[in-house]
């Protein structure tokens, strides 16, 4: 039962995960054309984008934004998020050196950042988030032998909860 539950959630951060990727390219793609006023009809400006939401998906990942474990609280949530975009932006910029299209993210890095930003803040917590607080979160209880099991026994047979010792 407990492999079930693992798959799902992994199953779940995936998706997040891809939500979250789709969602700063399309903002990125969108804050390019609101800008330039140019239409997507060549993919000059696309390599840069896709590298910059990689980028912020890694970053968030090596910062723990995606534990479930540890709950953040808005402080160190918005500093890890800040540090993200900083560092991403920064590497964005120096990548889109060496890109077709880079320089269009290198002309409005501002107001690329501004539009991902409020994009990925928007969906993380508008639609990721809830979905993912729907789901039952598993709850493993390892009795072990011995003792700890001696003990437990009559507390979860007077709780009314016998079946969680088979």
């Amino acid at each position: 039962m407990s492999s079930f539950f693992r798959h799902r959630l992994a199953t779940m951060m995936l998706l997040q995960l891809s939500a979250e990727l789709g969602c700063l390219f399309l903002a990125g793609i969108v804050a390019v054309v609101f800008l330039e006023r140019i239409t997507f009809s060549t993919s000059r400006a696309l390599a840069p984008q896709l590298a910059f939401a990689v980028l912020v998906v890694a970053l968030n990942i090596g910062f723990g934004i995606y534990r479930r474990i540890e709950k953040l609280s808005s402080g160190p949530y918005l500093i890890r998020l800040f540090l993200s975009f900083s560092i991403g932006t920064l590497l964005a910029y120096w990548i889109a050196q060496a890109l077709p299209g880079g320089e269009v993210f290198k002309a409005n890095p501002g107001v690329i950042v501004l539009f991902v930003v409020v994009g990925l803040l928007l969906v993380r917590h508008g639609l990721v988030l809830p979905l993912v607080r729907t789901l039952p979160r598993p709850r493993p209880l390892a009795l072990g032998h011995g003792p700890v099991r001696t003990h437990c026994t009559p507390s979860l047979t007077n709780a009314g909860l016998p079946h969680l010792l088979h």
